[in-house]
């Protein structure tokens, strides 16, 4: 190529106006990398040309590069007036469009293609993309199909018509899919990690882990599969490993927000990580994510009337069966419609059961799933919204960064687990226990606080309180159904005193059908033995079942123990209501008192111990008096049901008046 360009060049010496000269000098630019430069040779070549079209095209193909696609959809755009039928550029025009989240344009374009190559399997399959993308599932199955139909050994769609399955829930056709793809092409690291992405789904920790490493042995810089590795190992409570795999895909692409937010939320699950530590690590968040979000922010037409009927955005990933939609789910049926329109921005693919009755329970719902930020930030503006609320940004497919667009004036972070780190948002939910005042946790926004945070609806399916379990073996069993990403060498080691004191205790473990995974349970036997905890001491509970069948494994346990630094929520509550208390030890931030603030709320305050030495005594002292376990286990229910964690409607209320005291504040400003 250097000879080439010395050529060119030479031909400019003579023939400063040569167009062919400056767009070939160009695409040598283009293929060693130096964009700026091609840009400028193509330019040049444009300014000395009366038949531009190929041109165009070639300047579009490296604006792309500079990842200028609004300028390159013009470029391809004037290259097809002059050459309508040039498939290879509506394709590139595609590719334009995508980039800017313009899916119908992009669909459109994949119809012309069509038009003129009826049969090309490559245009369904992305036809099928893009349709998925647009949530309409029905109908990308059916252009996946119709591109194996052209061309049976086509991995790529195999790989996307797994994914969409796996979008739907049915998980095992989803697996063929990948298995069949990956046969035709062992060498798809794409299709590696998507099947790593469900492995890990469904809790198969260790086999996900081996699909993305081996997507990384094949593309050692793909930045999604180091973002998904981290994944199963901070599950399996591997946080350094997990916290490296964040950061090594951050430092590929630093603006990846997803492995941002993983980063920022496995630090929550490590002990010994200091409130200054996690602080800063948010306001960087903001630095690098958000602040550049800032100066699109647009200017707002408010009417700040302070008694007028707010519409309330509730933005969420997770309004189907997650413990999200489980805890705002009160609040939105108990709501009063007359002061309060709730309208739900739901970037959720398939509806469920839990979706439709949330959906039923607001004023509106709209589905935000393919839309950009921008969009949704857009779509919100037009809406008219009053209180964005933003509900638990650190996780999932959630949409923090739509807050740095500021739709709204009035900005909340709720049921998140930390400070955003952003500016823009103006307040955080908690309570009077979780957050106290003068605590050492930082916030950018100003904390509110509710009486009591938790609320959920009793579990009306659940089975009956059964016996004291302790009284029927001889030996008090301890347990924790909760998420293994919680239970990090502190957890290990104080529980592994616990265990110490009472000699013939028992440790039931179960988090869905994760301990199924006998690497997984290897590697905490490991842990526990280090600490001379004896493996058989250990109960591995691996079935995945149904909620009422999971709730009767509290038939067999005595007394919970409770994760820190983070605690459980969702376990706390499901172990309270099946009549087993929860022995706590509260720390400094958020996530580490949610269990002190329900157990204040059932009058339990007892059972949150404030230091790892009171915590080994209290596990012991609660275990002897097995007369009064047996008392508390019996009339624990009813205690629940009356308490402030069931109380639907007086928390719908405390949560209205609380948002409208908030817009009346901003209204004065």
């Amino acid at each position: 190529m250097a000879e080439a360009e010395a050529c060119y060049r030479q031909i400019l010496q003579a023939e400063p106006n040569h167009a062919d000269a400056w767009h070939l000098l160009g695409l040598i630019a283009h293929q060693s990398g130096r964009f700026d430069l091609a840009l400028e040779s193509i330019e040049r070549a444009l300014q000395f040309s009366n038949n531009a079209a190929v041109y165009l095209n070639n300047f579009g193909i490296t604006l792309m590069a500079l990842n200028r696609p609004r300028e390159a959809e013009t470029a391809y755009r004037a290259a097809l007036a002059q050459e309508p039928g040039r498939v290879d550029w509506l394709q590139h025009l595609a590719k334009a469009l995508h980039s800017q989240g313009k899916l119908d344009e992009m669909l459109a374009c994949y119809q012309a293609v069509l038009a003129l190559q009826p049969n090309d399997a490559q245009v369904y399959n992305n036809i099928g993309v893009v349709r998925q993308e647009q949530g309409a599932l029905d109908e990308a199955a059916a252009n996946f199909k119709r591109a194996l139909e052209l061309a049976p050994g086509f991995a790529e769609a195999y790989n996307n018509l797994g994914y969409l399955y796996g979008l739907r829930g049915d998980r095992q056709a989803a697996i063929v899919c990948y298995h069949t793809s990956l046969a035709i092409n062992p060498q798809d690291f794409v299709t590696l990690n998507n099947l790593g992405i469900l492995l890990n789904e469904l809790g198969q920790f260790s086999e996900a882990e081996t699909c993305f490493r081996a997507a990384l042995a094949i593309r050692p810089d793909f930045v999604e599969a180091h973002n998904n590795l981290g994944m199963p190992l901070r599950e399996t409570a591997r946080h350094a490993e997990a916290i490296s795999s964040f950061r090594t895909a951050l430092a590929l692409n630093p603006r990846h927000q997803t492995a941002y937010r993983n980063l920022l939320s496995t630090l929550l699950y490590q002990s010994g990580v200091s409130q200054a530590s996690l602080y800063a690590e948010h306001r960087q968040f903001e630095a690098v994510m958000a602040a550049p979000l800032y100066a699109q922010q647009q200017a707002l037409a408010v009417d700040f009337n302070p008694d007028k009927r707010l519409r309330v955005a509730w933005l969420s990933s997770d309004f189907h069966h997650h413990p999200i939609a489980r805890n705002i789910g009160p609040l939105l049926k108990n709501h009063s419609a007359a002061q309060f329109e709730y309208v739900l921005y739901a970037d959720v693919a398939v509806l469920d059961e839990t979706s439709l009755a949330l959906k039923q329970s607001a004023d509106a719902w709209h589905s935000i799933y393919g839309l950009t930020d921008p969009q949704v930030a857009a779509q919100m503006r037009a809406d008219k919204i009053d209180i964005l609320i933003c509900l638990a940004g650190h996780f999932d497919r959630n949409r923090p960064l739509v807050c740095a667009l500021k739709p709204a004036p009035l900005q909340v972070s709720f049921h998140d687990i930390a400070t955003s780190g952003m500016t823009a948002v103006d307040y955080l939910i908690s309570d009077i226990v979780m957050t106290p005042r003068h605590g050492a946790e930082q916030f950018t926004e100003r904390v509110v606080r509710l009486p009591v945070f938790y609320i959920h609806a009793p579990l009306s399916t659940a089975p009956a309180v059964s016996s004291l379990p302790a009284s029927r073996k001889g030996y008090v069993t301890f347990g924790n159904f909760g998420n293994p990403a919680k239970l990090n060498t502190a957890v290990i080691a104080l529980w592994a005193r616990v265990l110490s004191a009472l000699p013939d205790s028992r440790l039931a473990l179960k988090y869905k059908q994760v301990y199924a995974d006998a690497k997984v349970r290897a590697h905490f036997e490991k842990q526990f033995a280090q600490h001379g905890v004896d493996g058989a001491r250990i109960v591995w509970h691996g079935a995945s079942l149904e909620a009422r069948d999971h709730l009767a494994f509290y038939h067999d346990v005595d007394i919970t123990l409770d994760s820190f630094p983070f605690n459980g929520s969702t376990t706390t509550f499901e172990s309270l209501w099946m009549g087993v208390p929860v022995l706590t030890l509260a720390g400094e931030n958020m996530v580490g008192r949610w269990g002190m603030s329900m157990l204040r709320a059932v009058r339990l305050s007892e059972w949150a111990a404030r230091s790892e030495a009171e915590f080994v005594e209290k596990a012991a002292g609660f275990a002897a008096d097995t007369p009064a376990l047996a008392d508390l286990r019996a009339g624990l229910r009813a205690r629940v049901a009356a308490s402030p964690l069931c109380d639907e409607r007086a928390r719908a209320r405390q949560f209205e008046c609380l948002l409208r005291a908030l817009w009346r504040r901003k209204c004065a400003e």
